[in-house]
């Protein structure tokens, strides 16, 4: 059979039982600060770009090669991945990816409702890593699971003991089959990992929203020692509404700077509620889907939340 080509929030190319997405996007950013004696500057910023190819081959197996384009000392991959995924319920994903915590975090950058994600997702959730993931829907979709074993460096980087992070979530809808229509999309769960691992803590900073530093580790500062973070979350929507929310909690035992040590204990949480005006229903980690497009010329005003 012939390839289609066709173009949806990427090109496509689409075999019998082939495809091939080829996409990208840009997200671009400015800060301003009232402080005229704040350490950051004013600025215009490219806050991310990036290129993302994907697709299918042979029905049963997936991949995903993920670069992003600005501001990465450690190479240009964010993700890149296989995954078998002949039974919905258990597939397996190996190689670089988002580790399964954290609800705000597994979110794509692109449909958040913030541009920057909370200061306690940024500072506990170990976004992508190596390693190897089960995961799946099951009992009609009503429970999500996911459960990988990781390196424990982040972003292209190799394993330095022979442990690994252990990282676990579960997502439960309680009425997703029910008739209870204003319940059905209640979604509560949770996130679990640890890991005993060296970390070198030099440098590494606590950041708020608009990337200045509250704290940061001084120079030498390490951790030889076991990192354990957990978190409870919560989402709901019903038509143009939607509320999320995550507490995140994170333990770091033995942290050294010379003969000193201690344990460090990190956790907050976050409330986010949205409301689209124009009467479109909430969308969960996709785009929202205006009613009539951005068009002023023809009267449209796309959507707005």
């Amino acid at each position: 059979e012939r390839l289609r080509t066709l173009y949806d929030d990427g090109f496509y190319l689409k075999g019998k039982d082939d495809q091939l997405r080829i996409g990208g996007w840009l997200q671009a950013d400015s800060r301003w600060y009232l402080d005229s004696d704040h350490p950051e500057s004013d600025t215009f910023l490219i806050r991310r770009a990036r290129l993302d190819i994907r697709g299918v081959l042979e029905y049963d197996w997936a991949y995903r090669l993920y670069g992003t384009l600005i501001g990465e000392r450690n190479g240009i991959l964010q993700e890149g991945w296989l995954e078998y995924r002949k039974y919905g319920g258990f597939r397996i994903r190996g190689g670089q990816f988002v580790e399964p915590f954290s609800l705000e975090a597994i979110y794509s950058a692109r449909w958040t409702d913030f541009m920057e994600r909370a200061m306690i997702v940024n500072a506990l959730a170990p976004q992508e890593d190596i390693g190897i993931m089960a995961f799946g829907k099951v009992w009609d979709d009503q429970l999500t699971w996911a459960a990988g074993f990781f390196n424990g460096q982040g972003r292209n980087r190799d394993a330095v003991v022979n442990d690994k992070d252990f990282t676990t979530r579960i997502v439960y809808s309680p009425f997703h089959s029910s008739s209870l229509t204003y319940l059905k999309d209640l979604y509560v769960g949770g996130s679990f990992s640890t890991g005993n691992n060296e970390r070198d803590l030099s440098g590494v900073e606590f950041t708020t929203q608009g990337f200045t530093p509250f704290f940061e580790f001084q120079s030498g500062v390490a951790q030889d020692d076991r990192l354990t973070r957990w978190g409870l979350e919560l989402e709901y929507l019903y038509g143009p509404f939607n509320v999320k929310s995550e507490y995140l909690s994170g333990h770091f035992q033995t942290v050294e700077s010379g003969d000193r040590s201690t344990d460090f204990n990190v956790d907050g949480f976050y409330l986010n509620l949205g409301y689209i005006l124009t009467g479109e229903n909430s969308p969960r980690d996709v785009p929202i889907r205006p009613r009539v497009n951005f068009d002023p010329s023809l009267g449209g005003w796309g959507a707005w939340q």
